[in-house]
C-alpha cells in the first residue's frame, strides 16, 4: 500500500463532505447532499478509496478553506465599515463608484487593496488595481 496522495480525490472529497448532511445517526455512505439528493455510486465509490494520507489532506484542505473563508468575512466587515459613513451621506440607491469618489485617498487605498484580496487578484498573481 502506497502513501501516495491523488489531488484529485482529495479536492473532490473535500467538495463532497462540505455538501453533505453529516447525519451521525446513519453510516457516512447513506449521508444526503443539503438538496436531498443521495450521494451517487460514483461519490460512494470515491469516498470509499480515500486513503488516510488522503483524509489527512482533506482535513487540511479543510482548514485553510476556513482561515480563508474567515479572513473573508474580516475583509467584508472591513469593506463596510469603510463605505458606511459615505453611503450615509449619499441619496438611497448610491453605488460604491460615488462611495470611492467621496473617500480621502489613504480609505481608497485601503479598499482597492480589500477589493483585489477579496477578487483573488493577489492569488492569481494579477498586479493590483491602484
Amino acid at each position: 500500500m502506497t502513501d501516495a496522495i491523488r489531488p484529485e480525490v482529495v479536492t473532490f472529497v473535500h467538495a463532497l463532505l462540505s455538501d453533505l448532511i453529516h447525519d451521525t445517526t446513519t453510516i457516512p455512505t447513506d449521508w444526503v447532499h443539503k438538496d436531498g439528493r443521495p450521494m451517487s455510486d460514483h461519490e460512494r465509490e470515491v469516498l470509499g478509496s480515500c486513503t488516510r494520507p488522503e483524509l489527512q489532506a482533506v482535513q487540511r484542505l479543510s482548514k485553510a478553506h476556513q482561515a480563508f473563508m474567515d479572513q473573508e468575512k474580516i475583509d467584508l466587515d472591513r469593506v463596510e465599515a469603510l463605505c458606511a459613513p459615505y453611503f450615509a451621506l449619499l441619496p438611497d440607491g448610491a453605488v460604491m463608484g460615488e462611495v470611492i469618489a467621496l473617500m480621502p485617498e489613504a480609505e481608497r487605498d485601503e479598499l482597492v487593496e480589500l477589493m483585489d484580496r477579496l477578487t483573488l487578484k493577489d492569488r492569481l498573481g494579477e498586479q493590483p488595481t491602484a
